[in-house]
């Protein structure tokens, strides 16, 4: 019992030294800006405007701030904002505004992480750079008329495969925000990298 104890004790003090890995900043917003594309609900129409990282809180996490605009069902384009808490991964998005421009719990208000005294630094033209797939709506626009008969079946077998990369992707975008709520940083990295290859898959399946 005492060497299983010492043999534990040596496990646990190995584990505690190995340096907690935090998800690359840009890796993790491009993955977002994903999810608020595919979950649009007109996500051909996904204008991504702004990409913000506040100030570091004591504890040295930081918040997500997106601007972004889409058409609503009316067929208007929605300005809207998203704000993307450091601590817990938790994701809110804010439609209303106060008449002047600023957005309700967005950039307004005593709580509000995205205020201009909070930002740190802009990271939009990075997340552009990284180039975010394109969404099934966008790929059905983009695809060629059918030249002969058995052209649809090819187009089907495709849009289904392009519908089960989307859900991968949200399913493993779902999974890393629950590790990095957890603090399992290790985990959440490892999560990313394959989010990133579907993402990569779906890039390619655009071209």
């Amino acid at each position: 019992m005492k060497n299983q104890a010492l043999a534990l004790a040596s496990l646990l003090g190995f584990a505690l030294s190995v340096p907690a890995q935090t998800p690359d900043p840009i890796q993790h917003a491009r993955a977002t800006v994903a999810h608020l594309r595919d979950t649009a609900l007109s996500p051909s129409s996904f204008v991504l405007e702004n990409v913000y990282l506040t100030k570091p809180s004591k504890y040295g996490r930081v918040n997500y701030c997106y601007a972004f605009s889409s058409k609503d069902k009316s067929g208007d384009s929605m300005e809207t904002r998203a704000a993307e808490n450091g601590s817990n991964s938790k994701l809110s998005v804010f439609t209303s505004t106060n008449g002047a421009g600023k957005y309700f719990g967005y950039d307004d208000g005593l709580r509000a992480p995205c205020t201009d005294k909070n930002i740190a630094r802009e990271i939009t033209a990075e997340v552009h750079a990284l180039a975010p797939p394109v969404t099934e709506s966008q790929t059905a626009l983009a695809a060629p008329a059918p030249a002969h008969p058995a052209a649809p079946l090819a187009a089907t077998d495709l849009n289904t495969d392009l519908k089960q990369l989307i859900e991968q992707a949200k399913r493993d975008f779902a999974d890393y925000q629950r590790l990095t709520a957890e603090g399992r940083w290790s985990d959440a990295g490892k999560k990313l990298e394959d989010l990133q290859q579907v993402l990569s898959q779906l890039s390619a399946r655009a071209k």
